[in-house]
C-alpha cells in the first residue's frame, strides 16, 4: 500500500475508449484544478456557469474521443488567475478568448507550433512541469489551512488529513480507485457540513453579445500577452512531452499542431458564446494519469458528465462545486503537484539542472511561469555561451563545475 512515484518508463499503455471504475476515478483526478478557478470565474466574473461547463464537458468529450487518451482540459490559469484578481467583466474575458483563439489558429495554419514544440529545449519544458507542481503544492496547501465559515480548525485539518489517508492506502487499488473515493467523500463531507445547496433545474441560457473594441485592446494586454508563451510551453509541448512519456505511441494524435488548432477553434467558440477560456495542460494528464485513467474514456465520461450537469441543473452548479471543501481540493492539488515535479527525474547534466531548477523555482516561488521562463532562458543561454567557449572557461573550472 502507499503512494507509487514509480517511474512511467517500461509502463506505457496503449490508448483507446474504455469505460470502466478506474477511467471515472482518473478523469475526476483533474477537478482541484478544473473547479475551483472554473467557480471563481461564474462567482467573481459572473461567466454563464451553463456555458462554462458545457463548453469543458464539450471539448472534454471530442478530446476524449480523438487522442483516445485522458487529456486534461483546463481553464487558462494565468489568464483567468488575472481575470478574477482584476475583477474584470465577462465581456473582457470572452474578447481575450477570441483573441487566444486566433492567435492559436494562425499558429497552427502556419505550422509554427510543430516547430516551437521541437524547438523549445527539454529542459525549459521540465522547468515548466516543476513550476507548475510548485504551484500546485502551495495553492493546494492554502487551500488546506483556509478557515472553513462555522467550521473548527480541526475539522480543515481532519479533512485534508482523511483525503491524504485516502490517497496513501487506495491509489494503487483497483477496486476501489482513489480518486473517485476522494471526490465522493468530499462531496459527502461538504453536504453534511453545509447542507444541500438550493436546486434549480434546466440550463443559463447564453446572453450573447459580441465585446466592444475597448474589451479587445483590455484583453489582449492584460491577458493574452502575458499567457501566449506559457500556452506554448505548458499547453503545447510540455503537455505533448507528457503525453509521450505516458503513452508513448498510444499517444501519436497528440502533436503540437494538433493541440493548437483545437484549442484555437475552442476558445474562439468560448469567446463568442462567454464561456471560459481553456487550455490542454500537462499536469493535468498527470492527474488523469495518477488517479487510475489510461484511455480516452476518462474524457467521454467526465465531457458527458459536465454536458449533463450544464444542461440539467445549471443555475445550481455554483452551489454544488463549492460544496466541496477546499482542504479536500487542496490536497489533491497538492498530491497532483508532487507527481508533476518529479517528472523531472530524467534530466541529466550540470547546466540542464540548472536550467530546470532556475525556471521551475522561480516560476514556482513568484506564481507565475513567465518570470521562470525568463530565468530559465538566461540560465540557459548562459550554458550555450559556456559550452561554446571551452577553451575560455576550462581555465577558470567553470566547465568543469557544471558538467
Amino acid at each position: 500500500m502507499g503512494i507509487n512515484f514509480d517511474s512511467v518508463e517500461g509502463s506505457r499503455e496503449c490508448a483507446g475508449i474504455r469505460m470502466d471504475r478506474r477511467e471515472i476515478a482518473g478523469s475526476l483526478g483533474d477537478v482541484g484544478t478544473l473547479v475551483p478557478l472554473a467557480v471563481l470565474l461564474i462567482t467573481v466574473n459572473r461567466l454563464n456557469p451553463s456555458v462554462v461547463f458545457g463548453i469543458t464537458g464539450f471539448v472534454y468529450l471530442l478530446s476524449g474521443l480523438y487522442y483516445r487518451i485522458p487529456m486534461a482540459v483546463q481553464p487558462l490559469k494565468s489568464f483567468s488567475s488575472l481575470a478574477i484578481a482584476l475583477g474584470l467583466g465577462a465581456s473582457v474575458i470572452a474578447a481575450g478568448s477570441i483573441v487566444m483563439g486566433v492567435a492559436l489558429l494562425i499558429l497552427g495554419l502556419s505550422g509554427a507550433a510543430d516547430w516551437i514544440a521541437q524547438a523549445i529545449p527539454k529542459s525549459l519544458v521540465r522547468g515548466i512541469q516543476l513550476g507548475v507542481g510548485l504551484i500546485l503544492i502551495r495553492v493546494g496547501l492554502g487551500f488546506c489551512a483556509a478557515p472553513l465559515a462555522g467550521v473548527p480548525g480541526w475539522a480543515s485539518l481532519a479533512l485534508a488529513g482523511g483525503t491524504a489517508g485516502i490517497l496513501f492506502f487506495f491509489i494503487d487499488s483497483k477496486r476501489y480507485p482513489a480518486g473517485l473515493l476522494a471526490v465522493a467523500g468530499g462531496l459527502l463531507a461538504g453536504l453534511f457540513l453545509f447542507g444541500i445547496p438550493a436546486l434549480s433545474f434546466g440550463p443559463v441560457l447564453p446572453l450573447i453579445r459580441f465585446p466592444k473594441e475597448s474589451d479587445f485592446w483590455t484583453a489582449s494586454i492584460l491577458l493574452v500577452l502575458p499567457q501566449i508563451p506559457l500556452t506554448l510551453a505548458n499547453s503545447i509541448t510540455a503537455t505533448h512531452d507528457v503525453a509521450r512519456q505516458y503513452f508513448g505511441e498510444g499517444a501519436r494524435k497528440v502533436t503540437g499542431r494538433a493541440l493548437t488548432m483545437g484549442l484555437g477553434f475552442a476558445n474562439l467558440f468560448a469567446g463568442m458564446v462567454g464561456g471560459m477560456p481553456l487550455c490542454h495542460g500537462s499536469g493535468g494528464i498527470t492527474a488523469h494519469y495518477r488517479f487510475g485513467a489510461r484511455t480516452g474514456g476518462a474524457g467521454v465520461f467526465l465531457g458527458s458528465f459536465l454536458i449533463a450537469l450544464a444542461l440539467l441543473f445549471g443555475p445550481a452548479i455554483g452551489g454544488f462545486c463549492g460544496t466541496i471543501p477546499r482542504p479536500v481540493l487542496g490536497t489533491l492539488m497538492a498530491y497532483v503537484g508532487i507527481s508533476h515535479c518529479l517528472l523531472i527525474r530524467d534530466v541529466r547534466g550540470g547546466w540542464n539542472w540548472a536550467t530546470v531548477l532556475a525556471t521551475g523555482v522561480v516560476g514556482g516561488v513568484m506564481n507565475h511561469n513567465a518570470y521562470g521562463l525568463g530565468a530559465g532562458i538566461i540560465v540557459l543561454t548562459a550554458g550555450w555561451f559556456v559550452q561554446a567557449s571551452p577553451s575560455i572557461w576550462v581555465k577558470v573550472g567553470m566547465t568543469k563545475k557544471f558538467n
